[in-house]
């Protein structure tokens, strides 16, 4: 039970706020909500599905200290131009 509470908060979190909230609440206002629900619902399943299956399948883990140095040093660079232009 605590794998499917450690995904559900850490996907809840991210997402709040994020590019597919926005576009979902935007579609919603121009159609159907329960049908722009269930898309939204679909495609954000099948691309957590691809996310969860090699893991389990291949039996491996991505290694933490690979992902704190991709969120230490590629972030910041990638992210910094982005901060200083003009709006």
């Amino acid at each position: 039970m605590q794998p499917f509470i450690t995904a559900f908060l850490a996907t809840f979190v991210a997402e709040i706020g994020d590019k597919t909230q926005l576009v979902t609440l935007t579609m919603s206002s121009r159609g159907s909500p329960r049908q722009v629900f269930l898309g939204a619902m679909l495609a954000l399943a099948l691309v957590n599905r691809y996310g969860s299956s090699p893991g389990r399948a291949g039996g491996w883990s991505f290694p933490h200290s690979s992902c704190s140095f991709g969120q230490r040093y590629f972030f910041p660079v990638y992210g910094h131009p982005y901060l200083f232009q003009k709006r």
